[in-house]
């Protein structure tokens, strides 16, 4: 355990001081458990949407391009960014602006395929909405997708 590995429980095999003292490190085990997953989770996630953050975004779009160039198949990122929200923002306020362009993100993003695709908060108002593996060429898109063919 003192080097990380938290997949550590003790079997409880006598009662007394020894079962209590086991019961304690087993219990502070999961909750170390807990904590880490929970740090993991806020650590690729967007505050205000729960949508998933730049920095896994980042990450998984250098996996796809890789796994595209090594089988041969394109992928395709559609972003979405919202127009004159500095107009809105001004009009109604920061807090309120900030908050409705998340919400905005966070359903453009729910709306995507489940399997193999990712939404997450780019920006302030820019979101990535998904990232489809093997993109057929000929697939009709709104506005100006980026396509990423094999090199």
């Amino acid at each position: 355990m003192a080097a990380g590995d938290l997949a550590v429980d003790l079997p409880l095999v006598s009662g007394g001081e020894v079962g209590s003292l086991t019961e304690v490190f087993n219990h502070m085990v999961a909750r170390l458990r807990d904590g880490r997953r929970e740090l993991e989770r806020l650590s690729v996630t967007d505050d205000l949407t729960g949508l998933y953050n730049r920095r896994y975004l980042m990450d998984t779009l250098a996996n796809e391009i890789r796994r595209s160039r090594r089988l041969e198949h394109r992928c395709a990122l559609l972003m979405a960014d919202i127009d004159r929200f500095k107009e809105y923002n001004d009009a109604l306020g920061p807090p309120r602006g900030r908050r409705d362009a998340h919400q905005g993100g966070a359903r453009a993003c729910a709306t995507r395929r489940r399997v193999g695709l990712c939404g997450c908060a780019y920006g302030g108002e820019e979101f990535v909405v998904s990232c489809w593996p093997e993109t057929d060429a000929e697939r009709k898109a709104v506005g100006r997708p980026s396509a990423f063919a094999p090199a």
